[in-house]
C-alpha cells in the first residue's frame, strides 16, 4: 500500500477544494482580462459547492440523522459536474463496492427534486476516484473500465439511451486523446465538439477533468493547472481534477503552498475526511478518532506484506 487510505480521502476533499479555489481564481482573471474566450454554459461559478459536499459528508457520518426532502440543499439546480462535487464523500465511502456504490448515487438521486444529473458520468468519477484509492488505476486502462463499469456499454441504463451513447462517445474521445501528442486547446475543442450532441452540455465537465487528471496522472499541480487553462467552467473542472489527482497523488502530492493557503478550510476538510473514514472503517467512538489514533485501514487485499526500505 503506497499511501494510506485516511491520507487519500483527506486528498481528495481537500484537493476539491483546492481546485475550486484556483479555478475561481482563473475565472475571475479571465472574466476581467477578455470576455471573447468560449461560450460556456451557465453555472454558479462564483458560489462554493464544498458546504454541499460537507453535507453529504455529515449525512454518512452521522447515519442516525434523518433528512427532509424539503430542505433547500436538494433543490438545488446541480448540472451533472456539480453533483459529481457534492457526492465525493459517497464515492468515497462506497469505492470497495461497485453494487452499493451505485445504489446509493441512485437513491440521492431520487431524493433530488431537480434536473437529474447523469449517472454514467457520475459513476465516471466514481469508479476513478475507486480505482486510486484501491491502488489499482492505470491511465491506459480508466476509461475503458469507465465505460464497462458504468453501464454505458449497454446503453439502457434508466432507459436513456441517447445519453449513454453520447456519453460513450465523449469518453472513447479521451481515450484517442490520451494517446496522442495533442495540445490542451485542441483536446478540449475535440471534446466539445462530440459533447455538444448532448441535451446537457455542462457534462463536458467531467470529460475534461478526466483528461486533465489522465494526462499528468502523477502530478497534482500540472493537472490542476491545465485544468484551469482549459477556460471552460474552470472552477468545476479544476475542482473534479483536484478531487481525482488528491485521490491518486495523496496528501504528499498536494503543494505545501496551495494546503497552506486555504486557511481554516484545511483543518476543516481533513477533520471531516478523518470522521468519513471512521465511520467508514468502523470506529465506535468517533469523537475519538484523529488523523494520528486512527489504525491503517483499507478495503479488502490491498494492504499488503512489505518490507521496510
Amino acid at each position: 500500500m503506497q499511501y494510506g487510505l485516511l491520507k487519500r480521502f483527506q486528498a481528495t476533499l481537500l484537493g476539491a477544494a483546492i481546485g475550486e479555489t484556483v479555478g475561481q481564481q482563473i475565472s475571475s482573471t479571465s472574466r476581467l482580462a477578455t470576455s471573447a474566450s468560449k461560450q460556456v454554459c451557465a453555472t454558479k461559478s462564483n458560489q462554493s459547492l464544498i458546504p454541499v459536499t460537507r453535507f453529504y459528508a455529515e449525512s454518512l457520518i452521522t447515519p442516525q440523522r434523518v433528512e427532509q426532502p424539503s430542505d433547500p440543499i436538494f433543490q438545488m439546480p446541480l448540472n451533472t459536474a456539480e453533483a459529481a462535487i457534492a457526492l465525493l464523500p459517497v464515492f468515497l465511502f462506497f469505492h470497495e463496492d461497485t453494487r452499493k456504490l451505485r445504489q446509493n448515487v441512485q437513491e440521492v438521486l431520487k431524493v433530488w427534486q431537480t434536473e437529474q444529473p447523469s449517472l454514467p458520468y457520475l459513476l465516471a468519477i466514481a469508479h476513478t476516484i475507486a480505482q486510486a484509492l484501491l491502488e489499482t488505476l492505470k491511465a491506459p486502462t480508466c476509461i475503458p473500465e469507465i465505460v464497462a463499469v458504468s453501464g454505458i456499454e449497454q446503453g439502457s441504463m434508466l432507459g436513456l439511451a441517447p445519453e449513454a451513447h453520447v456519453s460513450k462517445e465523449t469518453l472513447q474521445q479521451v481515450q484517442t486523446l490520451l494517446a496522442q501528442p495533442i495540445g490542451l486547446e485542441d483536446a478540449v475543442a475535440s471534446i466539445l465538439a462530440v459533447q455538444a450532441n448532448s441535451a446537457r452540455p455542462s457534462d463536458a465537465c467531467v470529460a475534461i477533468a478526466l483528461y486533465c487528471f489522465l494526462s499528468t496522472i502523477g502530478d497534482f499541480r500540472l493537472s490542476v493547472l491545465r485544468a484551469a487553462q482549459a477556460a471552460y467552467e474552470a472552477p468545476i473542472v479544476c475542482s473534479l481534477t483536484g478531487a481525482m489527482s488528491g485521490a491518486y497523488n495523496s496528501m504528499i502530492g498536494i503543494p505545501v503552498e496551495w494546503r497552506l493557503s486555504t486557511g481554516d478550510t484545511q483543518q476543516a476538510t481533513l477533520h471531516l475526511a478523518t470522521q468519513l473514514l471512521a465511520q467508514w472503517s468502523g470506529v465506535h467512538d468517533l469523537k475519538r478518532a484523529t488523523s494520528t489514533t486512527l489504525p491503517l485501514v483499507a478495503a479488502p487485499h490491498v494492504i499488503r506484506v512489505g518490507h521496510k526500505s
